[in-house]
């Protein structure tokens, strides 16, 4: 009888598509089956939880930080990418794309990216498009914060493109705004390119047309004119 009462306790077709799916799905069947045999029951029902939540945690500070260049014919691509071009990797211009979660466990690896292109010979503008991230939090701002205090300490401009409404109010109360001046964080918008194009026209100002007389970005801006604009 009891046998048949753990029979029915079991979801085979649950253990299965379970078993199918992510590794982190596995680790936390397996996890939670071997303390069943070594653990009380709530104990061994805890492991499992706690082991869903480790993997989690890992795969949701997954930060992609990466900069980015233009090839010869303006398209946007990663810096280290073959039809790169080799301009922006030495000139006063960067621009670093950052993709995912922005909170407390991916706070540091952005920092790092960040100190990395700052230390670059001749930069003047550095543009950190944050359009594709989610979830700031106060510690990711404050990293934020302390990039652009030491940015602003060697003379170089940050400039945030893509940045939501709720997390620019964020970057306002921290003080982030203030620290690199209004004009320096340009929200995101619905239609593809408007805040990084409008950033990368202040970089150029800034940086002055001079000094990049025939620099990709200069085409790639003149390939995402806006319509109407003569």
């Amino acid at each position: 009888m009891l046998w048949i009462v753990a029979s029915r306790l079991v979801d085979v077709q649950g253990l299965r598509t379970t078993w199918q799916g992510r590794v982190g799905d596995r680790a936390a069947l397996l996890g939670t089956l071997f303390g069943t045999w070594v653990l009380p029951l709530d104990r061994a029902i805890g492991l499992g939880v706690l082991i869903s939540l480790v993997l989690f945690l890992r795969r949701v500070r997954m930060l992609k930080a990466t900069e980015m260049g233009f090839s010869a014919s303006g398209r946007l691509v990663e810096l280290d990418d073959p039809d790169a071009s080799p301009e922006l990797a030495d000139g006063p211009v960067r621009l670093v794309h950052v993709e995912g979660p922005l909170f407390f466990g991916s706070a540091r690896e952005l920092e790092r990216v960040l100190e990395d292109v700052l230390a670059s010979p001749g930069l003047e503008v550095c543009v950190v498009r944050l359009k594709r991230t989610q979830a700031l939090d106060v510690t990711a701002a404050r990293v934020l914060l302390d990039v652009a205090l030491r940015a602003r300490a060697r003379k170089i401009t940050v400039l945030l493109a893509g940045v939501s409404l709720e997390d620019r109010a964020l970057l306002e109360r921290v003080g982030v705004v203030a620290a690199l001046g209004p004009d320096a964080v340009f929200e995101g918008r619905a239609e593809a390119w408007v805040a990084l194009r409008a950033a990368l026209e202040r970089a150029v100002e800034i940086a002055g047309a001079a000094s990049l007389p025939e620099h990709p970005v200069r085409q790639w801006l003149r390939q995402h004119e806006p319509a109407g604009r003569t």
